[in-house]
């Protein structure tokens, strides 16, 4: 996983919430330590909360996952959202497309 969370196919997932003005890319790379799935946010050296998006959305309290439309990467995609809109609101409303339309389709290169 790495990319930029404001891209997004023109669909149903905005790049911006209304209001919201112009921010910087962000930079987001996920990858394994024993097995388990860990995303950093790389333009700020810190690793994305967990916690955070189950306390908006309790999908996979074990984690995060990508490459596939399920409880860890419907997780996951609340995360990012939450990240770089930090607006609980707008990640409720458009954490399924993202994950339907961006995490989903990510490379998932092994356990």
């Amino acid at each position: 996983m790495n990319g930029n969370v404001p891209m997004a196919s023109s669909e149903s997932v905005p790049v911006a919430s209304p209001g919201q003005s112009h921010r910087d890319a962000v930079e987001h790379v996920g990858f394994r330590v024993d097995g388990q799935a860990v995303v950093l946010n790389l333009s700020e050296h810190r690793r994305l909360s967990l916690e955070r998006s189950l306390d908006l959305v309790n999908h996979s309290p074990s984690g995060f996952e990508w490459g596939y439309s399920g409880s860890g990467p419907a997780q996951l995609a609340c995360a990012p959202l939450l990240d770089y809109y930090d607006d609980e609101q707008f990640a409720r409303e458009h954490y399924i497309a993202f994950r339907n339309q961006v995490v989903s389709q990510l490379a998932c290169d092994g356990p």
